[in-house]
């Protein structure tokens, strides 16, 4: 997760996508109760930011609608960093 937000930072959007995608990979590889609300909520824009940078919308759109809700057991909510009644835990 890390190594894909340091690709975007110094431009490589190759990098960080697969980074982001590898992190993401790796947290699916774990039962459900198990998953890391942090790492999806950094993979998750990551991804979705390398993609856009890289004018793919389509790709944006997909990591939306397939990986940005955060499951807790409760009623789902997508990660919105601001917003203080997203349920990340």
């Amino acid at each position: 997760m890390s190594t894909g937000t340091t690709a975007l930072l110094i431009g490589d959007l190759a990098q960080a996508e697969a980074e982001a995608r590898h992190a993401l990979a790796l947290l699916g590889q774990r039962p459900q109760e198990e998953q890391s609300a942090h790492v999806r909520a950094s993979a998750v824009p990551d991804l979705a930011h390398a993609r856009l940078l890289a004018d793919d919308v389509d790709g944006v759109a997909e990591s939306n609608a397939q990986d940005l809700w955060i499951s807790t057991g409760r009623t789902p909510r997508a990660y919105l960093p601001d917003d203080p009644l997203t349920d990340i835990v």
